[in-house]
């Protein structure tokens, strides 16, 4: 199980090594062209550089690994540009690229790329074939922004599993459909076909995405089968320790009995002990009664010696008595004798005061002794009930201890029996961690090498993507500077004889392509449209100029006729100009002159007034008044020259006395029949001169009322 865990664990990291290899190609943009990585490196730096940009093509789908070669054979050069939001985003890429020198490249814009697709007729002659697998579109994943860039570029190729079943559906389709095969042959529009061997186990920039997701996808699976394998072992691990715990708790168990055990043999022993210490007490004991038996026999022997003396005594004393009886007649002869007697008498009765005390004292000696002897009595009585319990407790110990003994014995086979199959154990568990030491060193030593072979291997790999991504990008360089395939170059494939020859000339064709400066390939077809540009920038440009030319001579004409017409009015309007300054002034003279004769369209125009009463002067000589009303003389002068339907004024003889005004007014009705007057005013000899009045007025505060007058009415009545 160990061991499928460590394979496991050295194929996540294998996969990882993949992976991570993988994402690093991923994100230096290795296989792109260089002006594309330039693009994406400075965008990837400098956000707000073009924020528009989504990309390089390749770089925004997804595809099974399966479709991988096909997807990347179809798009071609197209893996390489870059989807931008706008023209204007491309544009400035463009403009960008020319001003740092960084190469060319091709961009395609979301919002101006429609997406193309194939009628329904070829799609259902193409389900009918066998090996038929769909449209290239189809079988990509992408943003659904993107659709119409996908739709074009992959929405007019079909895919399908091998060159007979596509030759079979090109036939089908008379040749008039782009079809790509599982191995990268085309089948293009027309009949051509292209075909050879491709390195398939390299992975391009167009796979590169999708097997970094499958390897993220088999990295999880091993992972999960990593995570059962581990939750076994733990499983198994927990077994082992329940094992090793019940061994534990076996060898425990049997210490608490061997520990009880010792502890009931020392309380057997103590038993002992007390019952040797209660009999050494008991025949102390019965060695102290014994002596209390001597020393009351002594005593009663005494006692009874002493009696014998008190009865000899009292023998003694009655026969003393009866001689002092008898002799009493004797009394005074023998009184000396008598005193004497007395006093013998009573030093006899004090001895036996004494005699008597004695023997109190010796009685009450006895008596305690006798209490004594009878405390012993129960005290011995005590001893022996306890020597008896004691001997009962010994008995019930010496069971109990027959008994543990033999579940001792019991547990000592049965421990000896489990220790047993532990050292079995143990000992099947020391080979296995032998062999588990031995496997997993050469497992180690395995891994060793094998990551020696994988880190070589990862070179070689790395270097063989290099040279992988050097020959596609050679691939599509050929396409991109000359438009060739490699099937098509092959055509100009020359066996080299002479390899230092072929260099020189090499070296000469390229020092000549130098002197003739950069190479442009499309230049033909650039020359083309700038030729075009330029007939049509010329034929404008002579159209420009024959209007130019055509309008200068009408300008031309008009001066002339405008010089004609200026002369022929500016006379005219001089004229009536002098006469309506009379009739306003009541008197006086006007005049217009031309500052330069000579330049009638440029020249100034100066008014000269003299109001009667005044010597000639210029206008702005004049007063206020003065100037408005000579200002109205020269309005009416033109007026008169071509008079007009209607006329407004507005407030031009704000500036007039009432005498002046008069005068206008009536000069005014002169032209009353034939022109409409319209006068803004707020002149009362104005407001009497019109036939009818209009007033706006604001009584309440943004409401405006208009009021009109007809004064011709009230005159006439």
């Amino acid at each position: 199980m160990k061991d499928k865990k460590q394979e496991s664990d050295q194929g996540i990291r294998d996969l990882e090594y993949q992976q991570s290899t993988l994402k690093k190609l991923e994100d230096s943009l290795e296989g792109y062209h260089a002006p594309v990585k330039k693009i994406m490196q400075r965008v990837q730096s400098e956000a707000n550089f073009a924020p528009d940009v989504k990309g390089p093509l390749a770089s925004l789908i997804e595809v099974e690994q399966e479709y991988a070669t096909a997807i990347e054979i179809a798009l071609g050069a197209s893996a390489n540009h870059i989807v931008t939001t706008s023209e204007d985003s491309a544009k400035s890429l463009i403009a960008w690229l020319n001003k740092t020198k960084n190469g060319r490249a091709t961009f395609l814009p979301v919002e101006t790329i429609k997406s193309r697709e194939f009628n329904r007729q070829t799609l259902e002659i193409a389900a009918e074939q066998v090996g038929y697998l769909g449209v290239a579109a189809d079988l990509v994943k992408f943003p659904v922004e993107i659709n119409d860039i996908i739709g074009n570029i992959l929405g007019k190729t079909l895919v399908v599993e091998d060159l007979t079943q596509a030759l079979s559906l090109a036939k089908k389709l008379q040749h008039n459909s782009r079809i790509v095969t599982l191995a990268g042959e085309i089948l293009n529009p027309g009949g051509s076909i292209t075909g050879g061997s491709i390195n398939s186990g390299s992975t391009g920039i167009i796979g590169r995405s999708g097997r970094i997701s499958e390897l993220g996808r088999d990295i999880k699976k091993l992972q999960n089968q990593n995570s059962d394998l581990s939750e076994k072992i733990t499983v198994a691990q927990a077994e082992l320790s329940k094992a090793e715990e019940l061994n534990e708790e076996l060898l425990r168990k049997l210490q608490e009995i061997e520990v009880e055990s010792k502890s009931i043999r020392m309380q057997i022993e103590n038993t002992d002990q007390a019952i040797e210490k209660l009999e050494n007490e008991r025949r102390h004991n019965q060695e102290r009664c014994t002596g209390l038996e001597t020393e009351r026999e002594r005593v009663l022997l005494d006692l009874q010696t002493k009696e014998t003396d008190k009865i000899i005594n009292e023998k003694n004393l009655a026969r003393l008595s009866g001689e002092i009886d008898q002799e009493s007649s004797q009394r005074e002869a023998d009184r000396a004798k008598r005193n004497t007697l007395r006093e013998r008498v009573t030093d006899l009765k004090v001895s036996l005061g004494s005699i008597e005390q004695s023997l109190s004292g010796i009685l009450d000696f006895v008596s305690h002794l006798a209490e004594q002897s009878a405390a012993d009595a129960a005290r011995h009585e005590q001893l022996e009930q306890v020597i008896s319990d004691s001997e009962k407790a010994q008995a019930e110990n010496a069971a109990k201890l027959l008994r543990f003994e033999s579940d001792i014995e019991a547990l000592r086979d049965k421990v000896a029996d489990l220790t047993g199959d532990v050292s079995d154990h143990n000992k099947e568990k020391e080979l296995l961690e032998s062999e588990r030491q031995r496997l997993f060193q050469n497992l180690e030593a395995q891994a060793e090498s094998m990551a020696a072979v994988k880190g070589e291997l990862g070179k070689a790999e790395e270097a063989f993507f290099r040279l992988q991504q050097n020959n596609d990008l050679l691939k599509n360089r050929l396409w991109e500077d000359y438009e060739l395939t490699i099937a098509t170059a092959d055509d100009w494939r020359k066996e080299i004889l002479n390899a230092n020859k072929s260099q020189r000339e090499l070296n000469q064709l390229k020092a000549k392509i130098r002197d003739l400066g950069p190479v442009n390939i499309d230049a033909i077809n650039e020359y083309d449209a700038v030729l075009d540009r330029h007939n049509f920038m010329e034929s404008q440009r002579n159209d420009i100029e024959q209007s130019r030319s055509e309008l200068s001579l009408l300008i031309s004409d008009l001066d002339k006729a405008m010089v004609e017409q200026f002369k022929l009015y500016f006379k005219d309007i001089s004229i009536n100009f002098d006469a309506v300054f009379r009739e306003l002034f009541g008197g006086g003279y006007a005049e217009l002159l031309l500052e330069d004769p000579d330049d009638i369209l440029s020249t100034d125009i100066i008014i000269k007034a003299q109001p009667p009463g005044k010597r000639l002067q210029n206008l702005n000589l004049l007063s206020g008044g003065e100037r408005s009303l000579t200002a109205i003389a020269l309005l009416f002068a033109i007026f008169k020259l071509k008079p007009a339907p209607f006329c407004v004024f507005d407030e031009v003889e704000s500036t007039l006395d009432d005498a002046n005004v008069l005068r206008f007014t009536e000069y005014i009705s002169r032209y009353a029949d034939e022109t409409q007057f319209i006068l803004v005013t707020h002149r009362k000899g104005t407001m009497e001169a019109a036939e009818r009045l209009y007033g706006v007025t604001m009584q309440e505060r943004g409401v405006s009322s208009i009021y009109s007058m007809k004064l011709s009415d009230y005159v006439n009545s």
